[in-house]
């Protein structure tokens, strides 16, 4: 007789179990997994440090590519793909999280490497700067 007196306490609802079933299936339902997945508003994730950046010009690799292209180029259209080349590379910052200020530090010093690879290139014998 005591087990019977726990098991009616313990008593579940299986009805409401199965419309809190039914209504997670539901499409648009608070409890749908679709809608739940996505936010309709991007939520601002909280910065916790300062992001620092690798000195734009200390991108070895990137500057000579960047000015190897540019020398082959009009000088119309080599100042053009510099800027559109150095605004990709802000926009890929900026959406890491660097502020502004750094950006803009940045991308300066990454335009002057650049230029100053391709004046280098343009200028300077091609054995290296290294005349007999």
């Amino acid at each position: 007789m005591a087990d019977d007196d726990q098991d009616d306490d313990i008593a579940f609802d299986w009805r409401l179990v199965r419309e809190s079933a039914r209504e997670c299936r539901r499409p648009g339902s608070r409890h749908d997994r679709a809608t739940r997945r996505r936010s309709p508003v991007p939520v601002p994730r909280m910065r916790t440090a300062d992001l620092l950046a690798f000195p734009g010009e200390r991108r070895v690799a990137f500057v000579r590519k960047q000015a190897a292209r540019m020398a082959l180029m009009p000088a119309e259209s080599a100042e053009a793909y510099l800027h559109q080349q150095l605004a990709i590379q802000g926009d890929a910052m900026r959406r890491r999280g660097l502020a502004e200020a750094r950006l803009k530090r940045v991308l300066r010093g990454m335009e002057s490497a650049v230029r100053g690879e391709l004046f280098r290139r343009v200028l300077l014998p091609s054995d290296g700067g290294h005349s007999a």
